[in-house]
């Protein structure tokens, strides 16, 4: 079960990478492993997804 602040991390980093920022290298396996893992709900894991293919390399 994810806790609530998984969920609110993994919110801002939906955020911080939607508005254009980078991530780090640590931040970028963190949550793709929970997206691979399933540890965050399908709505968070499309929003991340979507930003970061957005956003581009």
């Amino acid at each position: 079960m994810t806790s609530e602040s998984q969920l609110r991390e993994f919110g801002r980093l939906i955020c911080q990478v939607a508005a254009g920022g980078r991530m780090t290298r640590e931040e970028a396996c963190n949550a793709y492993r929970q997206v691979i893992l399933n540890e965050q709900p399908e709505l968070q894991q499309g929003a991340f997804l979507m930003a970061h293919i957005t956003r581009g390399p």
